[in-house]
């Protein structure tokens, strides 16, 4: 089989395993079929696989590429949409999922087998560390990728070990830690760089390999730029989240950012209490940053409960609900604690 069919193959094949939510979707039973879960996210998923290996084979110093690292190229989005829509479709059944410690082994094991893959990555402007100073200079490339590839396994290892703490109270170094895998390859191979400039080895008039290709121009611009808004919007999604309460007639309604709306009749609710420190809880589905929880957790006292809470406020109202714990509080102390007497009011309480 020539490597043109056997390459054909290979992608019809992922593309079919990135779209497999959109199969199980509609043959899991108990299921709600949901457009955005089954359909919209395998087919962003597809389009990002189809984008990422276009990229990748229309660089030409991909032409002798490890076949290790262009294996991990055609597989780690076809693994990465069968997880999240996994987790998806089972999270919007009601299953209970720990969803941040699925995401902490997923990328635990994500920069393990990329750590182990790196040193064998040879020069190339679509897969590995792509600064200047690993484009221009062989060695730089060499040394930059042996010690990234120890920094990630490294890193995916201790990712992997923050499942024995608490998720509240390690999500930040947890985070930090990513940013800091993502960032200190970069400083590595500048410092290496001003080191290979004392000792002769590198020239500030060295210039990138493939410089007249323009399209290896391209690719490392649209690679620059794909990069920046993706840690734009995960910068965003992890500093943002809203919703907002209001006490309708009848009832209290949620108007949710990122995740669904709650409305809670107020002839439902059984039992109400103020609590002047947020009580914790860990997120099994739902959308969470560092400011926000909001959908299903659980803890020892509840079990398994909903929650809209900003972590800006230590205060909360624990409401019950038809025999189920919600717990809710405003962006302050102060706006907490006015809203638990207007639904005192409200309740008859």
């Amino acid at each position: 089989m020539n490597n043109k069919k056997s390459k054909n193959i290979i992608i019809l094949i992922t593309s079919i395993v990135v779209l497999l939510p959109i199969l199980i979707g509609v043959l899991v039973p108990d299921y709600k079929f949901n457009i955005w879960i089954s359909v919209v996210i395998p087919v962003s998923m597809l389009a990002l696989h189809w984008f990422a290996l276009w990229v990748v084979f229309n660089d030409r110093n991909n032409r002798e590429q490890n076949h290790k690292v262009i294996s991990m190229v055609y597989w780690l989005v076809p693994v990465i949409s069968l997880i999240t829509s996994g987790i998806s479709i089972m999270s919007s059944m009601g299953k209970v999922l720990y969803v941040d410690f699925f995401v902490r082994i997923l990328l635990g094991l994500i920069f393990v087998i990329m750590g182990n893959y790196m040193p064998k990555c040879k020069p190339n402007f679509t897969i590995g560390v792509r600064v200047p100073w690993t484009l221009r200079n062989e060695e730089n490339w060499n040394k930059t990728h042996r010690f990234t590839g120890k920094l990630w396994v490294c890193g995916g290892i201790f990712s992997l070990a923050t499942l024995l703490v608490d998720n509240e109270k390690f999500s930040f170094v947890f985070f930090a830690a990513i940013i800091l895998l993502a960032l200190i390859p970069a400083v590595y191979s500048y410092i290496y760089y001003r080191k290979q400039l004392k000792l002769g080895t590198a020239s500030k008039e060295d210039k990138v390999a493939d410089e007249n290709n323009p399209f290896s121009k391209t690719i490392v611009k649209v690679s620059i730029i794909t990069g920046a808004v993706v840690a734009i919007i995960a910068l965003v999604f992890a500093f943002t989240g809203d919703y907002e309460i209001s006490l309708e007639d009848s009832q209290l309604a949620i108007d949710a950012k990122f995740w669904s709306d709650e409305n809670i009749q107020y002839k439902d609710i059984t039992d109400i209490e103020y609590r002047d420190s947020l009580v914790p809880g860990t997120r099994t589905s739902g959308y969470g940053s560092f400011t926000i929880v909001m959908g299903q957790c659980e803890n020892e006292e509840f079990g398994s409960h909903i929650r809209y809470t900003y972590s800006s406020s230590d205060a909360c109202i624990i409401l019950t609900v038809d025999g189920e714990k919600v717990v809710i509080n405003e962006k302050s102390v102060d706006d907490t604690k006015a809203l638990y007497e207007k639904l005192l009011e409200k309740i008859g309480k």
